[in-house]
């Protein structure tokens, strides 16, 4: 089932006005702050027996301000990990290429690093993985496919977010993953009314993917799900090309800010 996802994905957990809330949901609240947080503030306002009173609440959240000190400094704590810029050290011109353009869409190798040290410290995990040209007719061979740079692999970051269920072998490492992308689909000039997801679930050997396009306020009809054949990906030599990137538990600057950042709003 495409919508049920993995236990640890999303769980549940309490904030201060007594309702459950998902943890990703929660902790980009705290992260993002801005306009994000003042649509969901009321989240977030503990309940006192005086707002029983008629507007007496409605006061209280127009006057809570919310300054968001965790996210400045996991900011700050991604910024001093490294002394200076991480660099892939090579001369040939394909590594010294990634260090400018790392995913083949102009992000240079340092600040796809930064973003993803953010990404580990506020959501507990992120995922580093390898795509290939997707344009190209296969090779028969490996020397064929180096030719016309079959083989010139970029670097993606997937948030926690994206990966929405995944299973690991018996040393605990991941053994596949399934990857939900959602994408807003706009006619002319308009709003978007509709938006296009997208799982692909990724293996060792290839991968599968399922499309939908809806509305954006419909739900989802499992009769107009768009499955593509399973593509058999010789370049991943049964390695799976996407790797789970995390921090112990202790290090997890998120869950550990969190009390205290909701204690002073």
């Amino acid at each position: 089932d495409l919508l049920n996802t993995h236990p640890e994905y999303n769980k549940t957990v309490s904030v201060p006005n007594g309702t459950q809330l998902g943890i990703l949901d929660k902790y980009q609240d705290l992260y993002e702050g801005g306009e994000r947080f003042e649509k969901n503030k009321n989240r977030y306002l503990r309940n006192r027996q005086v707002d029983k009173v008629p507007g007496y609440r409605d006061a209280r959240l127009s006057c809570a301000h919310y300054t968001g000190q965790a996210a400045s400094l996991i900011d700050w704590i991604a910024g001093s990990i490294f002394t200076k810029n991480p660099q892939i050290e090579g001369k040939d011109p394909y590594w010294e290429d990634l260090n400018d353009n790392v995913d083949g869409v102009g992000t240079d190798f340092a600040a796809l690093m930064y973003d993803l040290i953010i990404q580990v410290l506020v959501y507990h995990r992120a995922y580093l993985g390898v795509t290939f040209p997707q344009d190209m007719a296969p090779s028969a061979t490996l020397a064929d496919a180096l030719k016309p740079g079959e083989l010139d692999g970029r670097l993606v970051k997937l948030c926690a977010r994206d990966v929405d269920d995944w299973g690991v072998d018996e040393y605990g490492e991941l053994d596949w993953v399934r990857i939900h992308l959602i994408k807003p689909v706009r006619t002319g000039v308009s709003q978007a009314e509709k938006e296009l997801h997208t799982w692909s679930y990724i293996t060792k050997d290839g991968r599968k993917d399922f499309t939908q396009e809806k509305g954006i306020s419909e739900s989802f009809d499992k009769t107009k799900l768009i499955p593509t054949s399973f593509v058999k990906e010789y370049l991943y030599d049964g390695i799976l090309p996407i790797v789970q990137v995390k921090v112990p538990h202790g290090l997890w600057a998120m869950n550990r800010l969190q009390s205290t950042q909701l204690a002073i709003f």
